[in-house]
């Protein structure tokens, strides 16, 4: 049976960040190659002799890495900052064998800047800061590289993606996202061997490198990037394990990015393309006879990993759907896409959710991945993160916690960042549960922003604000959990800013209030009742014009539908 050898889409999908032309054009094989010189000089000694065997990489700190950045790239501290941000999570979600399993000690992330005091593998560096050489295809149509938000004009926006004319950064993103993994493939395959010479400081004899040996821990140190098993499905922990032609316990670096080329291919079972422009292009050659989406061979070999399917949601329009976590696979990644006019919530823990959509609400109950959010127009978002991304966003309300700062970046316009605002009884369960890590007791980094936008996206003043009080308002989960779990403290995991807890507090002070007045024997019948009819008419009035009267009949028929099939 053929092995099976994929790219981790997420470290482009989830982390890859748009940077300004400025510093991409100041980002080139040879510059990357510069600053991991640079920083490889810091702790080694000179190169070993050619022909032997390559060393691993050691560790570096974030002053290191801008102070160079910035001589090589000409990047600013903003830039380098958010950088390090990304790959710091990225370093920890992402393991390889030759990495201590050290405990995590979430008491760090008290301090916003936590993340420039930690170390990264030079090897996860050099990786992550290749990927961006990645440039958007020259295939894309001229409106991919021109797309712009339609509120600022008169004429409406077109209402689906094969309108003519120039379309808006969603609607490019529904045509253009089902080709990028076939670009990001390309990219891997087209660099493996530039990416070997860089990671193991291969010398350079003339115009040819040194074909030097690797060890199989060695190659393991590649499994940042790639993944490989015996289905798409089950990955083994070793990456070197994959390679059946080890000779000595050694193999030359030519044959083995030969090897990993030939076998390289799309996993369209973890990464699902999606989209409308699923072009007979976007079909692939997989190396062996095997059905695409057959789980298959999970067996519990020694080293391997199963993995699971992510849950995928798309064209859903005006209705409410509901995942709880017995409908999921724990830990999976969550697509929300193509979606409008809709209510979701997604109460299981996940990975890496990935809103893709329009005009919708959706709750997510805390997830240990990051929560990326792109093209999305008119969305409100309640949700726990890991870390925060947003892109390219038109109108919407993000009310996420996150232990680190959020990263915000291209054409942003219209966007409301406040507290979480969604405390349930199962909430303290779901943290420990996905293995979140945070500072208890705590509202998070929800308001300290790092926006990447470059100069020619910041074109409307106060793109991105920060929720007031007066402006929040808690958010309930219309379903009823199961407190089988064991028992939460009193004290709320996550708490809010005292201005936000304030308004919260009065809030419910003034239902309490009238709930006392309607309940008091010494009110005339007739005021009663006409105080009741005026109540109701304003909550009627409420739930049509907020659309959760379509909600509250949709939870009915979900309801009884539950009810029946158990």
């Amino acid at each position: 049976m053929a092995p099976r050898v994929w790219v981790r889409m997420e470290l482009f999908e989830h982390f890859a960040l748009p940077f300004a032309s400025r510093c991409l054009a100041q980002l080139t094989p040879a510059s990357i190659s510069a600053v991991v010189g640079a920083l490889h000089a810091l702790e080694l000694p000179p190169a070993p002799a050619l022909g032997t065997v390559a060393r691993l990489i050691p560790s570096e700190r974030y002053d290191a890495w801008q102070q160079i950045a910035t001589e090589v790239l000409q990047w600013k501290e903003l830039e380098c900052r958010s950088f390090w941000l990304v790959l710091t999570t990225a370093h920890r979600h992402i393991r390889v064998p030759s990495e201590d399993a050290e405990a995590y000690d979430a008491s760090v992330l008290v301090d916003e800047d936590y993340y420039a005091k930690e170390s990264v593998p030079l090897f996860k560096l050099a990786i992550f800061l290749y990927l961006h050489l990645e440039k958007p295809s020259k295939a894309k149509p001229k409106t991919a590289f021109s797309a712009v938000w339609h509120r600022d004009e008169g004429t409406p926006p077109p209402s689906t993606p094969n309108s003519p004319g120039p379309a808006s950064p969603h609607t490019i993103g529904l045509k253009d996202r089902s080709e990028s993994e076939m670009q990001y493939l390309h990219f891997i395959r087209d660099h493996l061997d530039t990416l070997i010479v860089l990671l193991f400081d291969v010398q350079r004899d003339g115009n040819v490198f040194a074909d030097i040996l690797l060890r199989p821990e060695q190659l393991d140190v590649v499994g940042f990037l790639l993944a490989g098993g015996d289905s798409f499905v089950q990955q083994q922990y070793y990456l070197s394990t994959i390679y059946p032609k080890w000779v000595h316990g050694a193999q030359y670096t030519s044959k083995l990015s030969k090897w990993l080329k030939k076998y390289l291919t799309l996993n369209d079972a973890l990464y699902p393309p999606i989209g409308f422009a699923l072009t007979p292009s976007m079909h692939f050659q997989l190396h062996g006879s095997f059905d695409l989406h057959d789980g298959g061979d999970m067996d519990d070999s020694e080293g391997a990993i199963h993995l699971q399917r992510p849950l995928v949601l798309s064209n859903i329009a005006k209705s409410t759907v509901i995942k709880r976590a017995d409908e999921m696979t724990p830990r999976s990644d969550v697509t929300i896409f193509a979606c409008h006019d809709a209510f979701i919530y997604i109460l299981g823990p996940v990975r890496y959710p990935f809103p893709y959509i329009v005009v919708l609400y959706i709750v997510l109950v805390p997830n240990n991945g990051v929560l990326s959010i792109d093209r999305c127009e008119s969305v409100k978002v309640t949700g726990v993160a890991a870390l925060l991304r947003v892109h390219n966003c038109l109108d919407s309300v993000f009310n996420v916690y996150t232990p680190r700062r959020g990263l915000f970046s291209g054409d942003n316009r219209g966007l409301v960042v406040g507290p979480y605002n969604c405390t349930y009884p199962m909430l303290e369960h779901h943290l420990s549960t996905s293995q979140f890590a945070f500072v208890p007791h705590t509202a998070g980094m929800w308001d300290k922003l790092l926006n990447l936008a470059s100069p020619e996206d910041a074109t409307e003043k106060d793109a991105i604000v920060l929720q007031s009080p007066s402006q929040f308002l808690d958010v309930c989960i219309p379903v009823k959990m199961d407190l089988s779990a064991p028992a939460v403290s009193k004290a709320p995991p996550l708490t809010l800013p005292p201005p936000f807890e304030a308004v919260v507090q009065q809030l419910h002070a003034n239902v309490e209030s009238l709930r006392l007045l309607l309940a008091q024997d010494d009110l005339e019948s007739a005021g009663k009742r006409a105080l009741e009819q005026a109540v109701q008419a304003k909550f009627k009035e409420w739930l049509t014009s907020s659309g959760h009267a379509r909600e509250v009949l949709d939870l009915v028929q979900l309801e009884k539908a539950r009810d029946q099939s158990t």
